[in-house]
């Protein structure tokens, strides 16, 4: 019984440190240390384990502690919040137990191989946790790296996926370690640990190059962008469209006059909360106090607005990015959300018109909202008659790798995420968000502006440097002189895209068929013996 008792704080320790690794009410920036540590007290707890029955208890304990412990905050989205974090933490618990499975998998390989299986194995389930429907790429191991400045710079190569196995491979040493009876033998953890010294070192060189390289990159630059992002720190669910223009207008104007004039005005998501074209059909008298259409013309500039796109026809809607011109109309098609928030705003199956119809009914909801299938690009005119071309990942979307890729292979020069967080009502969910959207950034190459409703609204550089960034919770706005890079070069991981994580899983399915397959864990084991020679002879 204490053994089971242990083996259930190791989860919930692991739970709170994974959270940790993420800005949080306990620490504003995050932990990074803890990525290297975090889920060394599961992987303990999943090897001296006596059943699955065992293994799918440590995962519901994981699973609930990290829901609740990093992201308590989903609790306030709107009336079914617990609903969604009740869902998330069942979620977390079911793909971590079949991660726990594959670990638990590995007990006959040689303790040698073990730590590499273990490693793979974690890379492939952080990847394949964070794709499909039910993606939730949130407190991986590689967001714990956030205040790093050097080592994250190895993701325009790899992807996320390169710092997980940095972290799952120090993860696994430390485990092995620790539950290995030879305790006086470390050489069969040389060769680990030696690779694990070396990728560090290595990656930390890469990244000083990178860095160091960017001022030239910099300085080549012939073009600036003068955009002005807003933030009006008013919840859209709690106010109706006029009244959040009207704090979006009184942000602008806080600000004037200024000497430059800006190519475009910014707004967040969903700031015309509703119909778009009833929106603008209203706009000439709307907001009462200074009417949109009004201060859309004496702005004389491009203005980006969240809305809401409607199809009547298909009963639906979507979450859109509209680029108005000078005089209020559309310029170019608008964007619409692709990656939605499973079971908020994407329910299985709605596009399948008979099961489309049953949630309606359900739900008391006469429009469902639907993904769109296009990654849109917008154009901007700069002042200066050249353009800029950019992509709007909206809210989430700046969480997943695959979006931000896809509007840079495109020809996107720039991405500009708009989201509102303001209904978490919580500083630790704003800082969340920007530390994983910097990513983006640096993986791309791209600079990162985001426009947000309360936090955090920010210009990041394509090295993950925060050039700028308004206080969360505060109704203001900042002008960022944007430089227009070329476009001509993609990093290794924008052409590639996840080629380290589909090494993961080819990894993970190799180590796991030779725990089973004789002659193919006769192969490893032979491997592993060479390998392990080497290391004594050069003690």
């Amino acid at each position: 019984m204490r053994i089971f008792i242990l083996h259930s704080l190791y989860a919930i320790a692991s739970g709170i440190m994974l959270s940790l690794i993420l800005p949080s009410d306990l620490a504003s920036n995050g932990v990074t240390l803890l990525a290297f540590v975090a889920i060394a007290p599961l992987l303990i707890a999943t090897y001296r384990s006596c059943s699955y029955r065992e293994i799918l208890w440590i995962s519901l304990l994981h699973g609930w502690t990290h829901a609740w412990v990093g992201r308590y905050w989903l609790a306030f989205f709107q009336n079914f919040g617990f609903t969604i974090l009740i869902a998330l933490s069942i979620g977390l618990s079911a793909v971590t137990f079949l991660a726990l499975i594959a670990v638990k998998k590995t007990e006959y390989l040689p303790a040698r191989h073990r730590v590499w299986a273990v490693t793979w194995i974690w890379v492939a389930f952080e990847y394949l946790r964070s794709t499909g429907f039910l993606a939730d790429p949130w407190a991986l191991l590689a967001y714990g790296f956030g205040q790093s400045q050097y080592m994250i710079q190895i993701i325009d190569m790899t992807g996320p996926m390169g710092l997980s196995f940095v972290a799952g491979l120090s993860n696994a040493i430390i485990a092995q370690r620790l539950t290995d009876p030879v305790k006086n033998d470390y050489r069969y953890l040389r060769w680990p640990i030696q690779i694990f010294a070396m990728t560090m070192i290595l990656s930390s060189i890469y990244g000083a190059f990178r860095i160091h390289q960017s001022k030239k990159v910099l300085d080549r630059h012939t073009e600036t962008a003068h955009i002005l992002l807003v933030q009006q720190n008013l919840d859209s669910w709690d106010v109706s469209w006029p009244d959040l223009v009207d704090e979006h207008i009184r942000a602008v104007h806080g600000i004037l006059p200024i000497e430059q004039p800006f190519d475009m005005i910014v707004s967040s998501e969903t700031t015309l909360l509703g119909d778009f074209d009833s929106i603008m059909s209203m706009a000439h008298v709307l907001p009462t106090s200074y009417p949109l259409a009004k201060f859309i013309r004496e702005m004389n500039t491009y203005h980006l607005f969240g809305s809401l796109s409607v199809d009547q026809e298909k009963y639906s809607y979507y979450n859109a990015a509209f680029l108005l011109n000078r005089t209020g109309e559309i310029a170019g098609k608008p964007y619409f959300k692709q990656q939605l928030v499973p079971f908020a705003e994407a329910l299985p199956f709605s596009w399948i018109p008979a099961i489309a119809e049953k949630y309606r009914v359900f739900l008391g909801m006469p429009l469902l909202q639907q993904s769109g299938r296009e990654s849109v690009l917008l154009n901007l005119p700069l002042q200066s008659g050249n353009s800029l071309t950019f992509g709007v990942p909206i809210c989430f979307e700046d969480a997943f790798p695959r979006v931000s890729r896809k509007f840079v292979r495109q020809g996107a020069q720039a991405l500009l995420n708009i989201t509102n967080d303001s209904w978490s009502q919580r500083l630790s969910s704003q800082m969340q968000h920007m530390m994983i959207a910097r990513y983006r950034a640096i993986e791309t190459r791209r600079p990162l502006l985001r426009a947000t409703n309360s936090g955090m609204t920010v210009h990041i550089n394509p090295w993950g440097h925060i050039e700028q960034m308004i206080p969360a919770f505060q109704n203001s706005a900042m002008i960022v002189d944007l430089p227009v890079l070329e476009t001509s070069e993609h990093t290794i991981y924008v052409l590639v895209g996840e080629w380290f994580s589909y090494i993961a899983i080819l990894m993970a399915l190799i180590y796991l068929l030779g725990n089973y397959n004789q002659s193919l864990s006769s192969l490893l084991s032979k491997v592993g013996k060479n390998s392990f020679r080497r290391a004594s002879s050069s003690e």
